[in-house]
């Protein structure tokens, strides 16, 4: 899309010719080089990339994890969590996220276990505690600026599952929370083009004409998730209205 917008905007002298080589285009798509920090120049298509490889991998995966094998969890959470040689290959070092997040929801479901249920079963204030140390500690290592910062935040990332689980079933639960058709149904398109529209609509506009303030900061971060939203469920609801059958088909059957 971006190569795309380049050619449109007029600007196709400023696409090198190396990015029509192999390595190029697999940078792109793939993530494959350095260029785009693992991911592809779409970054935000790294969640498809990532399930794509472990639906290939899913065979081995079932093996490992149908067992009685109580270390592959650990296993793969280390890896996740471990500081990787900045040498390595940027695609490898993000690989070990979705191993991680993949394997335990294939875990449950191998099991046939509830996973709500599951995390209903840690008690509350160790949901609490845990989580909200690994914030003072991140903050502590960001004040100190230590090298430790990834492997608080991937720690954070682990943790946190559990009472974002048991907030989100206890409104659905207790408050008979329910989706909002129309805005539930532009979650892929928000998904696959929320980039676009905070650079289009946000970045570009706003380079240069606000001070580093605190105020602008968080008008700033307000703003790129509140326009987003509501941009892709008008454009949804306007795809729908206008062409139906291309907008199911754009937005995967939602």
């Amino acid at each position: 899309m971006g190569l795309v917008m380049l050619v449109l905007q007029g600007h196709a002298d400023w696409l090198a010719i190396s990015l029509f080589r192999p390595d190029g285009l697999l940078d792109i798509f793939i993530g494959m080089g350095s260029g785009y920090q693992g991911m592809p120049k779409a970054f935000q298509l790294w969640f498809l990339r990532d399930l794509m490889v472990m639906c290939l991998l899913a065979p081995v995966l079932y093996f490992l994890l149908r067992g009685r094998r109580w270390w592959v969890l650990p296993v793969f959470a280390v890896l996740y969590v471990m500081p990787w040689n900045a040498d390595w290959p940027l695609l490898l070092m993000r690989f070990p996220s979705a191993l991680l997040f993949f394997s335990i929801g294939a875990w449950f479901g191998i099991r046939k276990l509830d996973m709500v249920e599951a995390v209903r079963r840690v008690p509350l204030w160790l949901c609490l505690l845990l989580p909200t140390m690994l914030m003072a500690w991140h903050v502590w290592l960001m004040m100190r600026g230590s090298s430790a910062i990834p492997v608080a935040e991937k720690l954070f990332s682990i943790v946190a599952t559990v009472p974002t689980l048991r907030i989100a079933s206890s409104l659905v639960e207790r408050k008979n929370l329910r989706p909002t058709g129309w805005l539930a149904g532009s979650g892929f398109l928000l998904f696959a083009i929320h980039p676009l529209v905070m650079n289009y609509l946000l970045v570009e506009p706003l380079t240069g004409k606000l001070a580093p303030t605190v105020a602008h900061f968080w008008m700033v971060l307000g703003a790129e998730v509140v326009v987003p939203v509501v941009v892709c469920a008008i454009v949804h609801v306007a795809a729908r209205k206008i062409m139906p059958r291309t907008a199911v088909r754009l937005t995967g059957g939602r």
